[in-house]
């Protein structure tokens, strides 16, 4: 006999409680196929989305990008992966420790863009060899390929090769050496340099003409300095 208030548990309460089950996983599973949808979106925008390529920093001239400058001047604009920064080519014209500054010879003309008008790359390279001297023609790399906004720039010297060619036919004295020694006689204000443009040797009279500019600012000074052929 059952007592009042009490019901056992027969097969029609478990039929119901499976239905709710059933009906409360339909309910869900608009929601869970949302889910879903979005996942699969997203999955397949990440594999078609490719990460913008490292680019490699625009090679700049001395103070032009030594006014923003990376190295050295002959580079037009980025340089594909894999491809070498060209140096910076030119004379040493001063030398301090391990440091050296190299101008270039060939000048270039920024003034349609307010620049100046005969402008020469130069960028002082610490850490070169101690065989670099005074007067030699070189090409050097920056370190990292990074020079200091500065003019003349500032950088580490990651390479410095020596361009120098022997000595003309009849010539005893090496270009270098005149150089040097052209430099040596003129005076210099503190803080400016000379800008070599460019050094030849006279066989019929034995002897060197050096051009340079005394100055490195917009009041440079055109100087032509002989030197006798005698080492």
């Amino acid at each position: 006999m059952l007592r009042k208030g009490i019901r056992t548990a027969g097969p029609v309460g478990r039929n119901g409680r499976n239905r709710q089950k059933r009906m409360a996983i339909l309910r869900a599973a608009p929601f869970l196929a949302l889910l879903l949808f979005a996942w699969g979106l997203g999955a397949c925008g990440a594999k078609n989305v490719q990460p913008d390529a490292p680019r490699q920093p625009a090679q700049g001239q001395g103070a032009d990008s030594a006014g923003g400058s990376s190295g050295g001047s002959d580079a037009d604009g980025d340089v594909e992966p894999g491809e070498e920064f060209p140096g910076l080519v030119g004379y040493v014209v001063e030398k301090s420790g391990t440091g050296i500054l190299v101008v270039s010879p060939k000048s270039q003309d920024f003034s349609a863009n307010g620049g100046d008008s005969e402008y020469y790359d130069a960028t002082w390279f610490s850490g070169a060899p101690e065989e670099i001297q005074i007067g030699m023609k070189v090409e050097a790399w920056a370190k990292g390929n990074v020079v200091l906004e500065s003019y003349p720039g500032q950088a580490g010297a990651e390479k410095v090769n020596i361009l120098q060619a022997d000595a003309p036919e009849g010539a005893d004295l090496p270009e270098a050496d005149v150089i040097r020694a052209a430099i040596g006689q003129i005076d210099i204000d503190e803080g400016d340099f000379a800008i070599v443009r460019g050094a030849e040797y006279d066989p019929a009279a034995d002897r060197w003409n050096v051009e340079l500019l005394n100055g490195s600012g917009l009041q440079r000074t055109p100087v032509s300095i002989e030197i006798e052929d005698k080492a």
